[in-house]
């Protein structure tokens, strides 16, 4: 055997032997990082109601409006390498004139903006009825003058809780699948059982929702449908009130939280439209509503097991959206300004005061605000 042959085996041998080192290593580096739980967040916003100029004022600091609110939520998702952005409920309803003058249309063009993936229905959307709720979310001529067309949402919208007289079948899709980092994650959608009371009769004719039982059969029957296509990680987008007060959750949402089975495989449950802070457990579900009108949104952290689906960590955190250091979105601002340019009369004052103008305990006394009202009504019949 010569010298070159006994050293070209060798390095045979040796080769093969780093090969088989490398194969079984990497394998077990694959294994490794498969088996790690995948985190995942879903940032979210309730009861937008097209305040998309509208600033509001926490602890005496300006907070609000779609361009700060889009900074939040785009720095938000930017920060994680697996996210989802959703809204649950009141999107649009009882807007400002900004969005409203347009039947809304500039609150769905912004949302279309920004990247949403999913949304459910809240009371609002039923204010002006069944047929201009499709058209904004599907696309199509506003039946209010035929003046707005919509262009419709590009993101899905979901609800389980309203079925369509006519056909017996619910009014959207009641849940829909979002993939991300490798993982499932079902949505199901849910609106307050009060909006018949919420809003006028028209606003609901040709739907009825289902009562709190039927809900809970509902959500039941669609998360073993989930599970039966391989989701495991369910959240309920369910547009109820709740409320955390010293560490207890109560409210719409609690209660079906309560209803559910222990072992439910919904995880979280996000409420929303008594405009309330909620973040507690409630029967193992996470509650989580971020306030309203952009002035707070809610980052949801999930870990994942890629291998089961299951949710083996969760947790919320709410933030408020102060203005003081935050530059606007430019995207939001062209909205704004697009709507400004055609309504210019929403730049122009309405009138001058030389004091506050306030609602502060309008219900139990006199307010500023109030008196101005009943004078417009008393001189000009203008309310």
């Amino acid at each position: 055997m010569s010298w070159r042959k006994s050293v070209g085996k060798s390095t045979i041998r040796v080769a093969a032997a780093a090969l088989l080192l490398s194969q079984l290593f990497g394998a077990a580096g694959s294994v490794s990082a498969a088996g790690k739980d995948v985190e995942v967040h879903l940032i979210g916003i309730n009861d937008l109601h097209g305040q998309l100029d509208t600033t509001s004022m926490v602890s005496d600091k300006k907070v609000g409006t779609a361009p700060i609110l889009a900074t939040y939520l785009k720095n938000a998702q930017a920060k994680y390498e697996h996210s989802l952005l959703f809204h649950n409920g009141d999107s649009v309803g009882a807007s400002a004139p900004v969005s409203s003058l347009d039947r809304d249309e500039p609150t769905m063009e912004w949302m279309n903006m920004m990247g949403f993936d999913v949304a459910s229905l809240g009371n609002h959307e039923f204010d002006q009825g069944i047929a201009a709720l499709k058209a904004q979310i599907f696309g199509g001529l506003d039946p209010k003058e035929g003046k707005v067309t919509h262009a419709g949402a590009k993101f899905d919208y979901v609800n389980a809780n309203v079925i369509e007289t006519s056909t017996g079948k619910t009014l959207l899709k009641p849940y829909v699948i979002k993939e991300v980092g490798g993982v499932k994650i079902g949505f199901i959608g849910l609106v307050t059982k009060a909006t018949p009371a919420k809003v006028s009769p028209s606003g609901t004719a040709g739907v009825r929702f289902l009562s709190a039982e039927e809900e809970v059969e509902s959500v039941n029957k669609y998360a073993k449908e989930l599970q039966g296509q391989g989701v495991e990680t369910i959240i309920v987008l369910a547009h109820d009130p709740a409320t955390t007060k010293e560490g207890v959750t109560t409210g719409e949402a609690a209660d079906l939280a309560k209803a559910l089975p222990t072992d439910s495989p919904v995880d979280v449950i996000v409420a929303g439209d008594n405009h309330a802070l909620a973040n507690g457990e409630v029967n193992g579900k996470l509650i989580v509503q971020a306030y309203s009108y952009g002035t707070a949104f809610e980052d949801i952290k999930l870990m994942i097991d890629p291998t089961t689906g299951d949710v083996t960590e969760k947790s919320a955190t709410v933030t408020t959206t102060f203005q003081e250091g935050v530059q606007e979105d430019p995207a939001s601002l062209a909205i704004i300004k697009k709507s400004l340019e055609k309504h210019p009369e929403l730049t122009k004052p309405v009138g001058t005061t030389d004091g506050s103008v306030t609602r502060t305990d309008a219900y139990n006394n006199e307010a500023p605000l109030g008196n101005i009202n009943c004078r417009c009504d008393a001189s000009s019949r203008l309310w």
